[in-house]
């Protein structure tokens, strides 16, 4: 089963202890309903076609789904944490988020990483004005040596 989220579109001013979202939710390639969180720290709330979730088919499956995956990776628990549809949705929506702010930062220029540079974030990146091109590349590799990551190629 492949579950993804499309048109995501996140609310900053809003998110407070979680994204404030709303997206469209696909299942093997075909849209199954809606997904929307008010930011809060509550759970997401699913709109599928087929119904609410407790009478919803859909999210019956999604919810097997979730219980075939290993275990998500989490410092609170170090047996890691069992997925469900709503923490898979989460995780989702995060990833196309972080996705989205990769792509605005590198429009319009290049977006690296020095090697052993001490970033006070994982989203924290050195850039270059203008579009990213094979010379920048070639510069930022003689400069910083291979281990140099360009965010610019992964997106």
């Amino acid at each position: 089963m492949e579950v993804e989220v499309k048109n995501v579109n996140v609310i900053e001013e809003l998110s407070d202890e979680s994204y404030c979202f709303t997206a469209s939710l696909w299942v093997d390639g075909k849209k199954v309903g809606e997904v929307s969180n008010r930011g809060q720290g509550g759970q997401s709330d699913f709109m599928y076609d087929d119904g609410y979730p407790h009478k919803s088919e859909t999210h019956k499956a999604i919810k097997e789904y979730c219980e075939t995956l290993p275990p998500m990776e989490s410092k609170y628990f170090p047996e890691g944490l069992e997925y469900d549809p709503y923490i898979l949705i989460d995780e989702l929506v995060g990833k196309e988020y972080q996705s989205q702010q990769d792509k605005k930062l590198c429009r319009g220029q290049t977006a690296y990483r020095i090697p052993n540079y001490e970033y006070e974030s994982e989203y924290e990146y050195h850039t270059i004005e203008g579009e990213y091109t094979p010379q920048i590349k070639a510069t930022l590799i003689n400069t910083y040596g291979k281990g140099v990551y360009i965010l610019n190629e992964h997106i």
